[in-house]
């Protein structure tokens, strides 16, 4: 089993006794490429903890499926990691389209065209006889009707119809080069007062947080614990957010292990009377 300093065993156990009054946890150590198995009755085993870590329910395979949850196993009860992709509903019907909206204004009316030519001249009369002039001849036909003018500017756009309902979100995406991730944020209630207040889950899951002090320095540290630890932990890339209900950004550092799987230690001291708010993303 990993060494955990020795300036960090005190926290567990005073926060646990916080938690529970006088409950203990009990270790069990096999020997080296041993199992621990515990039997529902004899001769009959109902978990299996391989030396490879790995968790195996004998009986799992053949109860019935009665649960809404998802629990990833092979035909001999060996829990594994889901593939999300398998678990992922179908996608939904698309929303129906929003009415259209109404018409706009009428345009103004473009300039007149230019005038037209004028007709061509008529041809004359017929000369009168000698003496009385003869009337005038008839006039000429008009001339051809001008080309008509430019069209006048497009009218200002309508407005937008209603918005459509949204779809259901797709399936999450993937991260490219990224394997497993696992995220998560909690809160403590001014930890300067008292580092032994119960930290509060704010989103991520699957996972637990106990508190713990150096006592050397008094310097504020959390254990983070995953129900299902991604594999090669120890090889994963860590960002950490720390900052105060103010917005004061504090300096920490970070270690990687099992079975605690992220450490996270304070460098900077939080201001008696704050709330601090604590993110992180383990990938791999």
């Amino acid at each position: 089993m990993p060494r955990i300093p020795s300036r960090l065993l005190a926290c567990p156990v005073l926060c646990l006794w916080a938690a529970v009054a006088w409950a203990a946890d009990m270790t069990l150590t096999p020997a080296a490429g041993s199992s621990v198995v515990i039997h529902s009755a004899p001769g009959t085993p109902a978990l299996q903890v391989l030396p490879t870590g790995d968790v195996r329910l004998p009986g799992l395979p053949g109860t019935s499926a009665t649960a809404t949850s998802t629990v990833c196993h092979d035909a001999t009860g060996l829990l594994v990691r889901c593939d999300p992709q398998a678990i992922v509903g179908a996608k939904g019907d698309k929303g129906d389209t929003g009415a259209p909206g109404p018409a706009g204004p009428q345009g103004a009316t473009g300039p007149a065209g230019p005038k037209g030519d004028a007709g061509a001249v008529g041809a004359p009369g017929s000369a009168g006889a000698n003496g009385l002039q003869g009337p005038p001849g008839v006039a000429g036909p008009a001339g051809p009707q001008g080309d008509p003018g430019p069209q006048g500017p497009t009218g200002p756009k309508g407005d937008t119809g209603a918005k459509g309902d949204t779809g259901p979100a797709g399936p999450q995406g993937t991260v490219a080069g990224v394997a497993n991730v696992r995220h998560g944020c909690f809160s403590l209630q001014d930890p300067a007062a008292d580092y032994t207040t119960l930290a509060t889950i704010v989103s991520g899951a699957a996972y637990r947080v106990i508190n713990a002090a150096d006592r050397n320095t008094g310097a504020l540290a959390y254990f983070i614990l995953f129900d299902s630890p991604p594999s090669g932990i120890l090889n994963s890339t860590v960002l950490l957010d720390v900052r105060s209900s103010t917005g004061r950004s504090l300096a920490a550092t970070f270690e990687r292990g099992s079975p605690i799987n992220l450490l996270i230690v304070l460098k900077e001291a939080p201001v008696a009377g704050e709330n601090l708010n604590i993110c992180f993303i383990l990938m791999r």
